[in-house]
């Protein structure tokens, strides 16, 4: 996704979520936190995030989210079963 793209993304979710007075946390992975940084680098997204976390190696997924140790040897940490787990 082009930078433009992504950035008018965050405004548009960050936007969206002040509407609707909510908030939101990532739980990040292979994007290493790109995600938030898109988020922080928009005035006014502290309204809205509350934080994320870079959960890159197995170990951390299993001991910072909760994800099985069985899901990520059996389906891998990029699978749709991981994500399931991460959320």
């Amino acid at each position: 996704m082009k930078n433009n793209q992504t950035k008018q993304n965050a405004i548009d979710i960050i936007e969206t979520l002040k509407e609707k007075k909510q908030s939101i946390t990532f739980a990040e992975s292979c994007t290493g936190g790109r995600i938030a940084s898109a988020f922080t680098a928009i005035s006014g997204a502290s309204s809205v995030l509350n934080g994320s976390a870079v959960t890159y190696s197995n170990k951390i997924k299993s001991q910072w989210l909760g994800v099985r140790e069985e899901t990520l040897i059996n389906y891998g940490a990029v699978s749709s079963q991981c994500v399931s787990e991460m959320l």
